[in-house]
């Protein structure tokens, strides 16, 4: 995993993926908040910086996020997620 520039990401970096009910985003113009369904065949992943102590209660900060295909083999996971991250960990 490659996150700005950093050919190690996977090992500094945390990727959560999940698939929420439903989408959103802000409207500007109307200063309301949108809400759609979630896209089809994809999951949300936020890429999650650890804190190596934490700061202010908080133990990492989000630094991407972002709707990516879901991978055929597991569902909740990001396509490809096998040869792209050096350790998986799943909930039961």
């Amino acid at each position: 995993m490659k996150v700005d520039g950093n050919g190690h990401a996977d090992r500094d970096f945390l990727v959560y993926s999940w698939l929420p009910e439903r989408d959103c985003e802000f409207n500007i113009q109307t200063n309301e908040i949108v809400y759609r369904q979630s896209p089809v065949s994809h999951v949300f992943v936020a890429i999650v910086k650890p804190y190596e102590a934490p700061l202010h209660g908080m133990l990492g900060e989000v630094v991407r996020w972002h709707w990516v295909d879901e991978d055929p083999q597991l569902a909740l996971a990001p396509k490809g997620f096998a040869s792209r991250y050096d350790k998986h960990y799943r909930r039961q």
